[in-house]
C-alpha cells in the first residue's frame, strides 16, 4: 500500500521557527492609491481602468438617486402646501356656510338654535386650527431631533 500524503520533513518547525511578515495597508476614499492601482495593472491588465470607470459610473448613480430624492422632496412640498391652501378654502367656506346658517336660524326667531350653531362652528373652527398647529409644531421639533 502506498501512502499518498505528503510527507512532513519538518517543514512545520521551520515555519513556525520563521514566522513571515505580515504587511498590512490600509487607505481611507473611495479609491485606492495610486501605487495599488499600478500593482493591479500588473495583476490585470487595465484593472486601474476597470477600477475608475467603475466608480465613476457609481458616483454618476449615486448622484442621479440624489437628484431624484430632491425632486421628489420638491414635488412633495408643493403637493402638502397645496393640500394646505386646500384646506384654509374648505375651513372657511365650511365656517361661512355654518355662519350664515345660524344667522338664518336667528332671522326665523330661533336665536338660541342660532347662537349655539355659530358657536359650535367657531368651537369647530379654532379646535381644527389649534390642533393643526399642535401637530405642525411637533413634527417640526422631531425633525430637528432627529438631525
Amino acid at each position: 500500500m502506498s501512502d499518498n500524503r505528503p510527507q512532513d520533513n519538518g517543514s512545520q518547525q521551520n515555519a513556525s521557527q520563521h514566522p513571515q511578515p505580515v504587511i498590512k495597508a490600509t487607505y481611507s476614499g473611495p479609491l485606492p492609491p495610486a501605487a495599488e492601482l499600478e500593482r493591479y495593472n500588473q495583476v490585470h491588465p487595465n484593472a486601474a481602468e476597470i477600477i475608475l470607470n467603475t466608480f465613476q459610473k457609481e458616483s454618476q448613480h449615486r448622484q442621479q438617486l440624489e437628484n431624484r430624492q430632491h425632486e421628489l422632496d420638491r414635488y412633495y412640498v408643493k403637493k402638502a402646501a397645496n393640500l394646505s391652501l386646500l384646506g384654509t378654502w374648505l375651513g372657511f367656506g365650511i365656517g361661512i356656510a355654518g355662519l350664515t346658517l345660524s344667522g338664518y336660524f336667528a332671522y326665523l326667531g330661533h336665536a338660541k338654535t342660532g347662537a349655539g350653531l355659530a358657536v359650535a362652528v367657531i368651537a369647530g373652527l379654532v379646535g381644527t386650527f389649534v390642533y393643526g398647529t399642535t401637530q405642525k409644531d411637533s413634527q417640526q421639533n422631531d425633525q430637528q431631533k432627529n438631525k
